[in-house]
């Protein structure tokens, strides 16, 4: 199981990372298109802000994760990103599903097997 779970926090770094830089070297070809996810994309270039903090936040996880530190925190700061990736890919751009449910999957099955680490979260105070 241990082993699993270091190929499976490796394969999510990977991911991380490699998505992460794409976005600043445009290694990948990523053809937006028109529609409502080019739509959306774009909105976060205009932003300004958004697509260096999400480079930020996705290459700080990846080599937080490829050096097995702050895992745990590393699981609560991706969810919200993972998701979001997620249902991107649900209702803006089919192609990104899968890689957007792989990444989802990931996050999810490490929290759940760190369930307990985040329990106290939900604890009545």
């Amino acid at each position: 199981m241990k082993t699993l779970s270091n190929v499976l926090r490796f394969l999510l770094a990977i991911i991380l990372l490699v998505f992460g830089l794409n976005k600043v070297f445009h290694f990948l070809p990523m053809e937006m298109g028109s529609g409502p996810g080019a739509d959306f994309f774009g909105a976060l270039i205009a932003a300004g802000y958004m697509i260096p903090v999400i480079v930020a936040v996705e290459l700080i996880a990846a080599f937080s994760l490829m050096l097995n530190r702050f895992v745990s925190f590393t699981m609560v700061l991706l969810a919200p990103i993972s998701l979001n990736i997620l249902l991107y890919g649900i209702f803006l751009d089919s192609m990104s599903l899968p890689i957007g449910g792989f990444t989802f999957l990931l996050n999810l099955y490490f929290l759940v097997i760190n369930r307990k680490v985040y329990w106290e979260m939900f604890k009545k105070e």
